[in-house]
């Protein structure tokens, strides 16, 4: 999956999370990308991003966006990304959650002039 719009990308990797296809949301992910993950660690490794990916599918989200801001740089290579919302799914033990969440990003220009995630925090503006 390509994303040539970064005001797209938190749509394109929510449909991913949705559709269980972790292959998909991975391609949204810069190879190197600095990801916090749930427990706070900032991890660089493509297996514990697929991990924490997994582990969001497995709740069989459904997700809704209630916002997306975006600030592109001026040379157009750069841009942060805010999305705001709520994830309902299924937790560990069977039970309905609902989880709103508060993201921050990084997200960065490729030559081919898609854009993928370089720094990704889920709960970056959440965060007090």
């Amino acid at each position: 999956m390509k994303v040539f719009d970064p005001r797209e990308i938190d749509a394109a990797v929510s449909r991913a999370f949705e559709e269980g296809d972790i292959e998909e949301a991975l391609t949204l992910y810069e190879e190197g990308c600095a990801f916090v993950r749930f427990s706070g660690e900032v991890t660089n490794s493509a297996a514990d991003i697929r991990a924490e990916i997994g582990g969001l599918i497995a709740m069989k989200p459904k997700v809704a966006l209630d916002e997306v801001a975006v600030i592109e740089s001026v040379d157009g290579k750069l841009a942060t990304t805010r999305a705001r919302g709520r994830i309902d799914g299924t937790g560990p033990d069977g039970q309905p959650m609902s989880v709103p969440f508060h993201t921050l990003a990084v997200v960065r220009k490729q030559a081919d002039g898609s854009w993928r995630f370089a720094i990704d925090d889920p709960q970056g503006s959440a965060k007090s």
